[in-house]
C-alpha cells in the first residue's frame, strides 16, 4: 500500500518520489538543510511542521533550498494574515448547512492507501445563489477551517486506521 500511495510504481529504478521513505541522498540533505534553515533563522517552532510536512514543500519546488524557502515563508505569512491557526474557532459560517444544499462537497471514505477521499461538484451550483448565502470572506474562512479539520483531524485519523502516515487527500 505505502508504495502506490508514494508514487512509486512506474517509477526508474534509480529515481525517488520524494516522500519519506524514498528519499535520495540529495533529497535527504535538503531536507536536513531546509530543517536547519527553520530552526537557525526562528522561522517556526510549531511541531506541526515535521518532515513529511516540510518535503511537501520541497516536492513543490523540486528540492531547491531557495525557493522551497521563499514558499514556506509566504506560507506561513498567509496563514498568519488569514488567522489560520485559530480557523477552528473564529470561522464559523451560519449558513453553512444552506449552502451545503445547493453545493454538494465533501469527504466520503478512504481510497486504497487510506486517504480521505474528497468529492466535489463545482459544476452542479449556481454560484450566484451560493454568493447570495454568504460572501466571499465567508467562503474562504469555511475553506480554510476544513482544510485545517482535514490537517488535524481527517489525516491523523487516517494514519491510525491504515498504520501508516497518510499525507494527502484523493
Amino acid at each position: 500500500k505505502i508504495y502506490h500511495q508514494m508514487g512509486l510504481f512506474g517509477k526508474k529504478k534509480d529515481e525517488h518520489s520524494g516522500f519519506m521513505g524514498d528519499l535520495s541522498e540529495k533529497q535527504e540533505e535538503a531536507l536536513e538543510e531546509f530543517r536547519q534553515i527553520i530552526k537557525e533563522e526562528n522561522i517556526t517552532d510549531d511541531p506541526r511542521y515535521d518532515d513529511y510536512y516540510l518535503l511537501r514543500f520541497l516536492r513543490a519546488r523540486k528540492f531547491n533550498i531557495k525557493k522551497t524557502l521563499e514558499m514556506f515563508e509566504n506560507f506561513l505569512e498567509w496563514r498568519d494574515e488569514k488567522q489560520a491557526n485559530d480557523a477552528m474557532v473564529i470561522y464559523k459560517c451560519p449558513n453553512i448547512d444552506e449552502l451545503k444544499e445547493i453545493y454538494h462537497h465533501g469527504y466520503h471514505k478512504t481510497d486504497k492507501e487510506g486517504r480521505p477521499f474528497y468529492i466535489d461538484q463545482p459544476c452542479t451550483f449556481d454560484i450566484t445563489e451560493a454568493l447570495s448565502i454568504a460572501d466571499s470572506t465567508e467562503c474562504e474562512q469555511y475553506y480554510i477551517r476544513e482544510y485545517e479539520k482535514l490537517l488535524h483531524w481527517r489525516l491523523p485519523a487516517c494514519s491510525e486506521a491504515a498504520g501508516y502516515k497518510i499525507e494527502q487527500s484523493f
